[in-house]
């Protein structure tokens, strides 16, 4: 005989709800359960004795992974895939095994435990563990690593048994088991088979608990395929629940006949069970999945709920039938509208600041945390705190059968969502309100409380005599159960009105982005901010903006303080892309929809500097003074440096043929002194990151008076080039640098095009003059260096390229100008060359007045980019007398 009485009248409908709605939900929950106990058989509903029940879930899940030593116990009912442990229902101790299959006889003892993990068949025992330690195991049971793999030999092996209805007794231990007979089949018990040996090395804390990972019950019952199997589904396991019996016939809760429950309704909510929900880390889940354990020892009721929080879901009994509502929205039935009303209507809006939560917080069970009950992130929701006065207020939420994290989240979204719902209302109606059973979702259309197709779930049916039919209602939305709208901040998803609504908020102007320059502190170098504007909200009671930004393509966005300003800054700002928004807030905490800029780029610091302003050159005897605009760049002023080259063509000049004249003064010194040498002046800035301004600033010499001097002697190493060479070349009268790679090293000689260019040019090649310049004595003399020079690309395709692609400064392929360098250094002696003299450190030379006998020269050839290299095409060091 079941236990439910299936007499209720054909009006009213009862319910029994996963208590997690809290305030009015749950308050509307329990007074259903309390109502129905009074028409369904109590025994379904009583508490069992059972011992120190746990008071939370962790002690929950801690105590189904621990061996219970009782000769008297209640059976476990495993849904899904679970971690549990069981009843040790056997034990003996033995010398040595009868069989000899496993073990090689030994004095020492060896324990055997029979330890049963379910009161019913199931689908796969799998990972064992001893002591929440992964123990792996062979075909055979045996352990295969230590500590239970010992000097080569197992000391523990676990055999599995899956409570078979018509399971032997296993022979081997029967044969080795003392006590143990061909009796003892444990038919229907899952149950695991422990052999240890004792060893003090491999047992030091003594037995070891033992628990299993089972995949539960295989035989429950899906009305959509009319098929049983193992499932995960949380409909088909609560449905399971109040259907099944054990092996005696004794049923596992409510004992329901099939004919007692409404497959309809449980095959919707096994629908919705089975829904693919994404994962933020890719890839998705059911939507409702139930895996834990039901202990028969608790009140069906109890259990029934527990179930119930795996799909926040509510069984209710209409008619004679269990129907279940796994949490999801339900289009309306049909609509209530005023010619049905029998009397006033009473409506209440918002729950009792007391039973008021905004955040969600709680406890899961976590297969990665080896099963244990962990605290899922909690799920909160700003704008309902700031309708309770900024006070976080948590509702505490155990899920003992949710085993991942984001489905625990997806649930504490529901129940907090629900709560929301605060409009609860009672409406006595004629005798049209048959139509309606409780759980059904209905529209309602009352013009005085501005509802027009307002959507409530009805709580519950009642009627006295023959007077009126009361629906108590409660407010609902479908964007309770939208998991992506969770993930956001949203008002109240279901208007308590439409009437004229006072919280519009129109949208701020869309953002704009400048790029500004900054100092961090004076000489400590440059930053980048990016300073955002945008239009005022037209809305009337504006409080402020709420500005945020992320880097386009991730999820999560970076908020700032809310300001009364329509700009903000975002200091340090890295160069990439990066989306803006911005929404206006009013004084009743209403926001208005988001103004957004997508995909907006930040160059930073990667900009080139503005090109050098305002140069001039003044003459004063042999010195160029140069002078310019400050720089604009920040970058440049703080850090950076202004380059000065020098090119010996008075009309024409360019940066590619040009040399390195002076050393580079400091981007704040808008002045150079230099040696006035005929020609042109050309001037580049450089920023703090190397960075140099597109085009060069030339001033020549062509109105200014050179000095003429009387030319003592003149050292010419062009065209022919007859010095030493260390990373140089000469051909076809130009010296440049030499290719990288070795002959040896060229993967097809016949492909080479050019042997002096083979892998790129060199970085740095040194060229020593032929001969110096001896002025007989120690003499007061002016050496001038004349040189000119080309850059040249020796890989004119892109592909050809071998430099990393950042350092490139022209990106077509073209000539670079400055991507080579050359300059002349020299060094002096106050000996006689001819013997053994002591020479002076070599020194960078343009122009310059010596007081000595003799010189030496060398050529330096530099290429920042191996796609290029420098052609020198004049070399020569001038001696003048100076008077």
């Amino acid at each position: 005989m079941p236990v439910v009485v299936p007499l209720v009248a054909a009006a009213a409908g009862y319910g029994v709800s996963a208590a997690i709605g809290g305030g009015i939900l749950g308050a509307l929950a329990g007074g259903i359960i309390s109502t129905g106990i009074s028409q369904i058989g109590g025994g379904a509903f009583a508490k069992k004795p059972k011992a120190a029940a746990a008071t939370s879930l962790a002690e929950q899940a801690s105590g189904l992974s621990t061996v219970v030593r009782s000769a008297v116990a209640s059976h476990k009912v495993v849904y899904g895939t679970t971690k549990v442990s069981g009843v040790l229902v056997h034990v003996a101790t033995s010398d040595s095994l009868a069989s000899n299959g496993n073990f090689d006889p030994k004095a020492n003892k060896l324990l055997h435990m029979v330890i049963a993990l379910a009161g019913h068949p199931v689908e796969e025992i799998g990972d064992v563990y001893f002591n929440d330690a992964l123990v792996p195991l062979d075909g055979g049971g045996r352990a295969t690593v230590a500590p239970y793999l010992y000097d080569g030999a197992p000391y523990a092996i676990v055999k599995k048994y899956l409570g078979a209805v018509d399971q032997p007794a296993d022979a081997q231990m029967v044969a080795d088991v003392p006590g143990w007979t061909p009796n003892h089949r444990l038919r229907g018990i899952a149950y695991v088979y422990v052999l240890l040996q004792y060893n003090q090395n491999v047992f030091p804390n003594g037995i070891p608990n033992v628990s299993a990972v089972v995949k539960g019950k295989n035989d429950v019952y899906d009305p959509r395929t009319a098929s049983r199997s193992w499932t995960a589904n949380a409909a088909l396991c609560a449905r399971d629940y109040l259907t099944s019996v054990d092996g005696a016939g004794q049923p596992y809760g409510f004992g329901c006949d099939a004919d007692e429950v409404a497959d309809d309704y449980f095959s919707a909510a096994a629908n919705v069970s089975d829904e693919a929900v994404p994962l933020s880390t890719g890839g998705s889940q059911a939507r409702y999945t139930c895996d834990g354990v039901v202990d028969t020892a608790a009140a069906p009721l109890d259990n029934l709920q527990d179930l119930l929080t795996a799909c926040a879901g509510t069984v209710t009994y209409v008619q004679g039938m269990f129907r279940l509502h796994a949490a999801a929205y339900d289009a309306p039935s049909g609509t209530v509208t005023a010619d049905m009303l029998a009397g006033p209507v009473k409506a209440t809006k918002g729950v009792a600041r007391k039973e008021s939560f905004n955040a969600v917080k709680g406890t899961y069970i976590a297969p990665d945390k080896l099963w244990t009950a962990t605290d899922f992130p909690p799920v909160a929701n700003s704008t309902y705190r700031t309708e309770d006065d900024g006070e976080e207020v948590f509702k505490d939420l155990e899920l003992p059968f949710t085993k991942h994290s984001e489905a625990a989240q997806r649930i504490a979204k529901i129940t907090l969502e629900k709560s929301r719902q605060g409009i609860t209302a009672e409406m006595p109606l004629t005798h049209a309100a048959l139509q309606f059973a409780v759980f059904d979702t209905v529209y309602v259309d009352d013009a005085q409380l501005g509802w027009a197709d307002k959507v409530f779930r009805v709580m519950k049916v009642a009627t006295t005599g023959t007077g009126p039919i009361t629906l108590s209602l409660q407010e609902e939305s479908a964007a309770s159960y939208d998991w992506n709208g969770g993930e956001a901040t949203t008002l109240d998803p279901a208007p308590d009105t439409n009437l004229p609504d006072p919280f519009s908020v129109p949208a701020p102007g869309v953002p704009s982005v400048q790029e500004v320059k900054y100092a961090t502190r004076p000489g400590a170098g440059v930053k980048v901010k990016a300073v955002v504007a945008w239009g005022a909200s037209a809305d009337a009671f504006l409080a402020g903006y709420q500005f945020e930004y992320r880097t386009t393509g991730t999820t999560d966005w970076t908020v700032l303080p809310r300001t009364a300003d329509t700009a903000a800054e975002i200091i340090d700002v890295a160069p990439g892309r990066y989306d803006f928004r911005v929404k206006a807030v009013n004084g009743f905490s209403v926001s208005s929809p988001y103004a957004t800029l997508s995909n907006k780029e930040i160059v930073g610091l990667g900009d080139r500097p503005a090109d050098i302003a305002g140069l001039t050159m003044q003459a004063i005897s042999s010195v160029a003074f140069l002078q310019w605009a400050l720089p604009p760049d920040l970058d440049v002023t703080e850090g950076g440096q202004v380059l000065i080259r020098h090119s010996e063509a008075v009309t024409g000049a360019t940066w590619a043929e040009s040399y390195t004249f002076a050393d580079p003064v400091p981007g704040g010194q808008p002045f150079a002194a230099v040696p006035l040498k005929e020609g042109t002046y050309l001037l580049k800035a450089e920023d703090s990151s190397g960075l140099q301004s597109v085009n060069a600033t030339a001033v020549s010499t062509k109105n200014a008076s050179v000095f003429a001097f009387t030319n003592l002697a003149t050292v010419q190493e062009d065209a022919t080039f007859p010095g030493t060479h260390a990373g140089t070349v000469a051909t076809d009268g130009v010296l440049k640098l030499a290719g990288a790679m070795n002959i040896d090293d060229v993967p097809d000689f016949d492909a080479i095009a050019t042997f002096d260019a083979t892998g790129g040019a060199l970085a740095a090649g040194t060229y020593t003059f032929a001969t110096g310049i001896d002025l007989g004595s120690v003499t007061r003399a002016r050496l001038e260096t004349s040189l000119a020079l080309l850059t040249v690309n020796v890989n004119d395709k892109v592909d050809s390229r071998t430099g990393m692609v950042d350092d490139w400064l022209d990106f077509d392929g073209t000539v670079a100008g400055g991507s080579v360098d050359a300059w002349v250094e020299a060094r002096e002696t106050d000996d006689d060359p001819a013997g053994t003299p002591v020479w002076k450190e070599w020194k960078r030379l343009a122009v310059g007045d010596y007081t000595c006998r003799a010189f030496q020269f060398r050529g330096q050839l530099r290429s920042y980019d191996p796609s290029y290299n420098v052609h020198v095409t004049r070399l020569r060091v001038t001696a003048k007398e100076v008077t």
